[in-house]
């Protein structure tokens, strides 16, 4: 066999398992808790000092086990 075609059966076998495995990637479930913020962003209209501003932020866990909120920092 020569080396030529010994290179080419080697770069065909290689694409085909990189192809495979980014193929499939997307199919996977993730692994451990996974944060997803439907809205990460809230904009407040103008309002006048001392009024007291309250938005509800969704937090959703796409992943396949216990998602703990340990802290939040407003601002």
């Amino acid at each position: 066999m020569g080396l030529k075609k010994l290179f080419s059966i080697v770069l065909f076998g290689l694409s085909i398992c990189l192809f495979s495995s980014f193929s499939f990637a997307e199919d996977a479930a993730p692994v451990g808790p996974v944060v997803f913020f439907p809205e990460p962003r809230y904009t407040f209209e103008q309002a006048l000092e001392g009024t007291e501003l309250v938005h509800d932020f969704v937090i959703m866990n796409k992943g396949d086990s216990t998602l703990e909120v340990q802290k939040v920092n407003p601002g």
